[in-house]
């Protein structure tokens, strides 16, 4: 007697999408403000790959002049201008370190002109994935 041969494809597929399924609810984490610092620890956003869609995964932590300037790098606001900055990048852009150093300097002004001044100071990279 013959069995049918096993489903290694649907099993291997399964398996991704438990892996990369956000757990939770929502993929995205509100940033947390520790002082003068706010965290970001998580944020997901298409990025374009010479005609087709990678995903970038960035988490990193804004360093600010005091509390408050944290509060605001914290907010929605400052959130949708760093999304909107980030989903214009593409994998050939993050693919170097220069790009790297470059995304990290372009985030910082997009932070400080979204929190209205130079308020924010330095920013930490916590992880840099591109899918």
């Amino acid at each position: 007697m013959r069995h049918a041969p096993w489903p290694w494809p649907w099993l291997l597929a399964a398996l991704l999408v438990c892996l990369l399924w956000p757990r939770g609810g929502n993929a995205q984490s509100d940033a947390v403000v520790r002082g003068g610092i706010a965290v970001y620890p998580g944020l997901d956003v298409n990025i374009a790959d010479g005609g087709r869609l990678a995903r970038l995964h960035i988490a990193f932590e804004a360093q600010c002049v005091d509390a408050p300037s944290a509060q605001m790098a914290a907010a929605p606001q400052t959130r949708e201008a760093i999304l909107l900055f980030l989903r214009d990048k593409t994998v050939a852009e993050l693919a170097t370190v220069p790009g790297k150093r470059k995304l990290k300097q372009d985030l910082l002004a997009v932070m400080n002109k979204a929190v209205g001044g130079p308020r924010v100071v330095r920013l930490y990279f916590l992880q840099l994935v591109v899918l």
